[in-house]
């Protein structure tokens, strides 16, 4: 801005806008400043670089499990899952199984709620099914209890 040496010692007035773009890359911006006492502008052109990059996907949901052993010794165990967003109730089991170090066969898995005894869930179910704050209880059956027998638990017979 010649002249006026004051200009850059000075709160300056900037404006800054989007002019235009090159091959959907090169972006240009015109910035203006303007001095407070000369009214004088001095306008430049930047150009730089503009890319878009994709934002990833959640790819699980936190799901808190209480774990009800059958042993004397440890009763229970919350525990917190990162489940796949788009999977089924067996996918689950198997998760709660790894973390008690259970057998997938002895999870039963079931939605308790102040009342008592809201549902149960089958293998084949939807994990959308259960919500994020849904109290959600795996109890342990015993080792005799396998697929296949005539009772039907947690949706699924076994």
């Amino acid at each position: 801005v010649g002249g006026c040496s004051l200009c850059y010692n000075r709160k300056a007035e900037t404006e800054f806008f989007y002019l235009g773009h090159i091959h959907n890359l090169l972006v240009i911006l015109k910035s203006s400043l303007t001095c407070p006492h000369c009214r004088k502008q001095s306008n430049t052109f930047d150009p730089f670089l503009c890319i878009s990059l994709p934002i990833p996907l959640r790819q699980t949901r936190p799901l808190n499990v209480t774990l009800v052993f059958q042993s004397k010794s440890q009763r229970f165990v919350r525990v917190g899952l990162a489940v796949p967003l788009f999977s089924t109730v067996s996918k689950l089991r198997e998760m709660v199984a790894e973390e008690g170090k259970i057998s997938p066969d002895q999870v039963i898995l079931v939605e308790l709620n102040q009342s008592g005894f809201q549902c149960s869930f089958s293998d084949d179910e939807d994990l959308n099914s259960i919500a994020e704050g849904d109290n959600i209880y795996a109890f342990q059956a015993p080792l005799s209890f396998r697929r296949g027998s005539s009772s039907r638990v947690s949706g699924t017979s076994y």
